[in-house]
């Protein structure tokens, strides 16, 4: 099985497991602005739109609320 997280699942999941996210950022693998703008559809027919990515620091106040479970 192949599951993808979108960006707002991941910061959950980031958040929940004692990190903070300090920056974001989502690279899209299909041009937006460019002459071959058309080959969007193809890209997103048969490959993901892109990569997500974050720089985090430690911050525990989700996860020690949740430790105890």
């Amino acid at each position: 099985y192949l599951f993808e997280l979108a960006p707002s699942s991941w910061k959950l999941l980031i958040q929940h497991a004692g990190w903070k996210i300090i920056h974001e950022r989502t690279f899209l693998q299909y041009p937006l602005y460019h002459p071959l703008r058309f080959t969007k559809g193809v890209w997103a027919k048969n490959d993901h739109e892109g990569f997500y990515g974050v720089v985090v620091v430690r911050d525990p106040t989700w996860k020690d609320l949740y430790e105890d479970w």
